[in-house]
Protein backbone atom coordinates (compact mmCIF):
# COMPACT_ATOMS: atom_id res chain seq x y z
CA UNK A 1 0.00 0.00 0.00
CA UNK A 2 1.78 3.28 -1.34
CA UNK A 3 2.04 5.86 1.88
CA UNK A 4 0.66 9.13 1.37
CA UNK A 5 2.05 12.69 2.94
CA UNK A 6 0.12 13.71 5.76
CA UNK A 7 -1.32 17.14 5.30
CA UNK A 8 -0.48 20.39 8.13
CA UNK A 9 -4.39 19.77 9.33
CA UNK A 10 -3.93 15.83 9.74
CA UNK A 11 -0.45 16.44 11.78
CA UNK A 12 -1.98 18.72 13.95
CA UNK A 13 -4.91 16.50 14.67
CA UNK A 14 -2.87 13.66 15.43
CA UNK A 15 -0.27 15.57 17.94
CA UNK A 16 -3.72 17.11 19.48
CA UNK A 17 -5.15 13.44 19.62
CA UNK A 18 -1.62 11.99 20.86
CA UNK A 19 -1.75 14.72 23.92
CA UNK A 20 -4.83 13.48 24.66
CA UNK A 21 -3.89 10.02 24.81
CA UNK A 22 -0.82 10.57 26.20
CA UNK A 23 -2.51 12.89 29.31
CA UNK A 24 -4.85 10.20 29.86
CA UNK A 25 -2.60 7.48 30.39
CA UNK A 26 -0.97 10.09 32.92
CA UNK A 27 -4.13 10.24 34.56
CA UNK A 28 -4.95 6.91 35.20
CA UNK A 29 -1.19 5.84 35.90
CA UNK A 30 -1.75 8.68 38.89
CA UNK A 31 -4.88 6.84 39.92
CA UNK A 32 -4.11 3.56 42.05
CA UNK A 33 -7.77 2.21 41.90
CA UNK A 34 -7.58 2.84 37.45
CA UNK A 35 -4.19 1.53 37.25
CA UNK A 36 -4.78 -1.39 39.02
CA UNK A 37 -8.25 -2.29 37.19
CA UNK A 38 -6.33 -1.59 33.71
CA UNK A 39 -3.61 -4.12 34.73
CA UNK A 40 -6.13 -6.92 36.14
CA UNK A 41 -8.03 -6.36 32.16
CA UNK A 42 -4.74 -6.09 30.55
CA UNK A 43 -3.69 -9.90 32.43
CA UNK A 44 -7.15 -11.00 31.79
CA UNK A 45 -6.06 -10.49 27.92
CA UNK A 46 -2.74 -11.81 28.37
CA UNK A 47 -4.36 -15.31 29.50
CA UNK A 48 -6.89 -14.97 26.21
CA UNK A 49 -4.03 -14.57 23.84
CA UNK A 50 -2.08 -17.05 24.78
CA UNK A 51 -4.60 -19.55 24.70
CA UNK A 52 -5.21 -18.46 21.07
CA UNK A 53 -1.83 -18.08 20.48
CA UNK A 54 -1.06 -21.91 21.76
CA UNK A 55 0.71 -21.00 24.76
CA UNK A 56 0.57 -21.50 28.49
CA UNK A 57 1.75 -20.11 31.19
CA UNK A 58 4.69 -22.11 31.48
CA UNK A 59 5.24 -21.16 27.83
CA UNK A 60 4.48 -22.50 24.38
CA UNK A 61 2.93 -26.13 24.08
CA UNK A 62 5.22 -28.79 22.66
CA UNK A 63 3.89 -30.68 19.74
CA UNK A 64 4.54 -33.89 18.77
CA UNK A 65 5.47 -36.95 21.09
Amino acid sequence: MASRKMTAQEREWRAQDDLRTLTQAAQIQGDRSRLSAVQKHAAEQVRSLNKVAGKTAAGPRKRGK
